[in-house]
Formats: structure tokens, sequence, C-alpha cells
């Protein structure tokens, strides 16, 4: 098995992957502008390869996948650009209805 771990990343000596922590502490430590170009590297190396043409729509367009997420959560405001979403809640212990504001930052993708 661990064989088969070096060879999918391409690397024949490795004899395990890193644990997650470890690839999170390196990419925590990378700078931003330096991964978004790891990043966009190893998209036109994909496109070179032609590894998505297999994916065209009707063998000429490429598809476009659209996907919003929430990436932070505050209890309170956190600046101007922050959304809001107001939750009502009935306390377990009084049973009174309660509500809690919870404060947010939203990502849109398209890939």
């Amino acid at each position: 098995m661990h064989q088969k771990c070096g060879k999918m990343v391409g690397n024949e000596d490795l004899e395990e992957l890193p644990h997650y922590d470890t690839i999170n502490d390196f990419l925590s430590r990378l700078n931003p502008a330096e991964l978004e170009r790891i990043r966009i590297d190893m998209i036109k190396k994909l496109f070179k390869k032609r590894c998505f043409d297999s994916y065209r729509i009707n063998g000429e367009y490429w598809g476009i996948a659209i996907d919003g997420t929430g990436i932070f959560t505050f209890d309170k405001k956190h600046c101007e650009h922050c959304l809001r979403r107001v939750y009502k809640y009935t306390d377990k212990e009084t049973g009174e209805e309660k509500t809690k504001t919870i404060y947010m930052h939203h990502v849109l993708e398209a890939s």
C-alpha cells in the first residue's frame, strides 16, 4: 500500500502521505499569492493534457459549476460586509422563545 501512495502523487520514493495536520501547517505558512500561482499552473497543465475534453458539452462548450458557501461566522458584526442570519429557537431550560443573530461571510465560486 505504501508504494501505491508514492505512485499516486508521482513520487516512487514516498512511502506514505503526510497527515492532514502537516499539510494544513504547511499551507498556513504559504504566501496566498504563491498558492494561487500553483493552482493556476495545475489547471493549465490539465488543459494542456486535454484532461477535460471528454466533458465538453456537444464537443464544443465547457460547463460551469457555480457554488456558494459560508466561510466564516461571527457572534458580533465583524465588518460592513457581513451578512446576517437571525435564528429563532426555544431555550431548553426555560422554554422561552429567543433569537440569536449570526454574522457571516460567504463566497461564490465558478469552476
